[in-house]
């Protein structure tokens, strides 16, 4: 199974692109807070996951969506791999298949969910 479900906040702008194939296409990092005790202190991670969103929700995304902005993602893990000067290099990062806009710390929602 290859499944992820995660809640954050957008750490950039989505960069929303058009493949040749004339599929839209946005590109994000997603930041995603984890808390936990560390003997009687309370410790705050933040994670930073890319992610990629294809078709309508790309350019939902890019018209409604800013920097600051909170989803809740579902999709699925995919790993580029490519090499570089001699170098193998790979990126892990998410497709999304599902977005949903979350209320912002106001308490109201960026925009309706798709």
């Amino acid at each position: 199974m290859n499944t992820v479900s995660l809640i954050g906040n957008l750490g950039n702008d989505p960069e929303v692109t058009v493949l040749p194939s004339g599929t839209p296409m946005a590109n994000f990092r997603l930041a995603v807070n984890e808390t936990y005790r560390k003997g009687s202190e309370n410790v705050k991670k933040t994670v930073w996951v890319r992610i990629k969103v294809f078709g309508k929700r790309a350019e939902t995304m890019g018209r409604y969506l800013s920097k600051g902005s909170k989803i809740g993602v579902r999709g699925k893990l995919a790993l580029d791999e490519w090499e570089s000067e001699g170098q193998k290099r790979s990126k892990l990062y998410i497709v999304a298949d599902n977005i949903d806009f979350l209320p912002s710390r106001s308490g109201k929602s960026e925009a309706e969910p798709f």
